[in-house]
């Protein structure tokens, strides 16, 4: 699967974690006529009603009623010619027929009857206030040395807009033969809802990995996922119980672990002693308040200074060492860097990405700022002998960017801000995606 490595995921995370994505599930994204034909389905309103109202058993029954209902609703022409087909997904909507524990059969079909009406669909999940600064941070100890967060669900400024361009490219950058034995994967999982993904680690002071921790919030099977990954897996997974029943999957040996609590997802590597069992204890006992978590640490007050409503928010203590490397290496024109980086987006009416470097003292904020200016000129200079097959619009929509950086210092603080239009950001994206899937494939 290559191919959804190269450009697929990459647009996932900038339009979820960006602007949100008002369906965040696998399903959501998958075309569903394409789908239906890898497996020898007839792809109408008849059949899908057929598959849509039968019970979700099995993952690969939940990932076809979904995917008939999702159908029904975009083709609201074939589904008000079928007899039965809205009072189908009324029962569904209403939770009176063929329901699943974690509600999307119920999600979808609203968004369904939405699509039929001509209305805004509701979105499956919303983002709560204070997600990225909070709650997202509240399993990981105090002394890691960078965390952060993504947003995948919704907010009042989400439109479709963002899914309807991450869903365009799937068919025409992957190749049938690898999008069926991705089906085929998809319907052992079943369905998966991404709702924010955080993660935080420790680094040695050379700014070498030594410690890391994922943490994926949504809505999934345990039960499905834990036997899809075992039997997945090329490493045997021995299975066992957490201190409250956590379902944990670990080879013998080895540097990582992962574990399932409730419907959230970790996934933790030890890179330095290669005890990741040891790091998720350490986790679980954050998490049950038995030691303090980073939200409390010097970093997470840090992270205290991004808005509520952040989408994405990161904060690094950057190792001296590291600090060093980027101010000798050969041409780079920084001088100095900063001591600690935070960054965080907000998205309203324009998309707002904020960028905070704290220093030891002010006098190395002045060249630092200096330093930042010349290269936003030296990247417009490079744009202006763009290479002939780059679109011109493409070039021009990359300076405008450029020209809309703003960057500032205030005493031992340098803070820079882009703030981009919203629908100018989503067809950059689609110029950028579409500049990439004009690329030759690669070699098999």
């Amino acid at each position: 699967m290559a191919m959804v490595g190269f450009g697929f995921m990459e647009m996932l995370i900038l339009l979820g974690g960006l602007s949100g994505l008002p369906a965040n599930d696998l399903v959501s994204v998958l075309p569903p006529d394409d789908y239906f034909s890898s497996r020898g389905i007839t792809v109408n309103a008849k059949e899908l009603m057929a598959q849509a109202g039968k019970e979700p058993s099995t993952p690969k029954a939940q990932i076809q009623q979904l995917l008939a209902i999702r159908w029904l609703g975009e083709n609201p022409a074939a589904t008000k010619k079928a007899d039965g087909a809205r009072e189908l997904l009324e029962d569904i909507a209403a939770g009176r027929k063929a329901q699943d524990s974690h509600g999307f059969a119920k999600a979808h079909a609203r968004r369904a009857l939405a699509l039929l009406d001509g209305k805004k669909p509701p979105p499956l999940a919303t983002t709560p206030a204070n997600s990225l600064r909070g709650e997202a941070l509240k399993w990981f100890p105090a002394d890691m040395t960078l965390a952060g967060g993504y947003e995948f669900r919704a907010d009042r400024y989400t439109t479709e807009a963002g899914l309807a361009l991450l869903r365009k490219p799937f068919t025409g950058l992957v190749p049938a033969r690898e999008r069926k034995e991705f089906y085929d994967a998809v319907d052992k999982m079943g369905n998966v809802r991404i709702d924010r993904v955080s993660a935080a680690g420790r680094h040695t002071g050379n700014g070498e990995p030594r410690q890391l921790i994922v943490r994926v919030t949504g809505a999934v099977d345990v039960k499905q996922l834990s036997a899809f990954i075992a039997s997945t897996s090329r490493m045997k997974l021995q299975e066992r119980r957490g201190p409250s029943g956590e379902v944990i999957l670990a080879p013998e040996k080895g540097l990582f672990a992962i574990a399932f609590v409730a419907d959230e997802f970790l996934f933790v590597v030890d890179h330095e002693g290669e005890k990741p069992l040891d790091l998720l204890d350490e986790v679980l006992a954050v998490k049950a308040g038995k030691k303090k978590s980073f939200a409390e640490g010097p970093l997470g007050k840090s992270l205290e200074q991004t808005p509520g409503a952040a989408r994405m928010a990161f904060v690094v203590q950057v190792p001296e060492q590291t600090r060093k490397d980027v101010t000798t290496e050969k041409g780079s024109p920084l001088r100095v860097f900063p001591q600690r980086v935070l960054a965080y987006s907000v998205k309203e009416e324009k998309m707002t990405l904020t960028v905070q470097g704290t220093f030891a003292n002010q006098k190395e904020a002045g060249p630092f700022r200096d330093a930042l200016m010349e290269l936003r000129q030296k990247g417009l200079k490079e744009l202006d002998n763009a290479p002939a097959e780059v679109p011109k619009e493409l070039v021009k929509r990359l300076k405008d960017t450029l020209e809309g950086i703003k960057v500032e210092a205030e005493g031992a603080t340098v803070k820079g801000r882009l703030a981009v239009d919203s629908d100018a950001l989503m067809q950059t994206l689609e110029l950028l995606f579409k500049q990439r899937s004009l690329a030759p494939p690669p070699p098999p």
